[in-house]
């Protein structure tokens, strides 16, 4: 489920500051938040659906394929 337009655009990286990517499902990958600065991915609980935005759960993206393939799946939404 595509996230809130108007919610995106407060969300924002807790380590960089910076605004969020809405990266939407794909097959088997989840919907996801994406910084393009910190390279950290942010999940959604899968019962409430909304971002987990805690530094702790973030996963950075180190695969260069990897982060390019999120980034293309975020333009694409």
């Amino acid at each position: 489920m595509p996230i809130d337009p108007e919610l995106l655009e407060v969300l924002a990286c807790v380590e960089s500051k910076r605004p969020l990517l809405y990266v939407p499902a794909d097959g088997d990958q989840p919907e996801a938040l994406l910084c393009q600065e910190s390279r950290l991915r942010y999940s959604f609980d899968p019962e409430g659906g909304f971002p987990v935005l805690l530094i702790d759960e973030a996963v950075r993206i180190d695969d260069e394929a990897e982060f390019q393939a999120l980034l293309a799946r975020a333009k694409s939404a």
